[in-house]
């Protein structure tokens, strides 16, 4: 993660499917390419959600079976605060 940050904000995350959207379009604006080709990211595997209500954050990552092998595992992987802070956006 600290190898990812990020300066975006997505807006107020109202639910977790607010979450999910949220989490797919910052996957797509950064893994929608590899190498100059179009890459889909998430495909129809199912996302994981996480919450933690201590730190009002969400950890949203997705598996995906067909990643190149020159990416780093096949999870991407996004951080985000319920204020719609993104902290950070990885594959891992």
């Amino acid at each position: 993660m600290e190898n990812a940050p990020s300066n975006k904000n997505v807006g107020p995350i109202k639910d977790a499917e607010d979450a999910v959207n949220k989490a797919k379009d910052l996957w797509m604006k950064k893994f929608g390419m590899i190498n100059g080709v179009p890459h889909d990211p998430i495909g129809e595997e199912p996302i994981r959600i996480a919450y933690d209500i201590e730190n009002k954050c969400w950890l949203l990552n997705a598996t995906r079976p067909d990643t190149p092998n020159d990416v780093y595992d096949a999870a991407p992987q996004v951080l985000i605060q319920d204020d719609g802070t993104v902290l950070a956006t990885w594959y891992g």
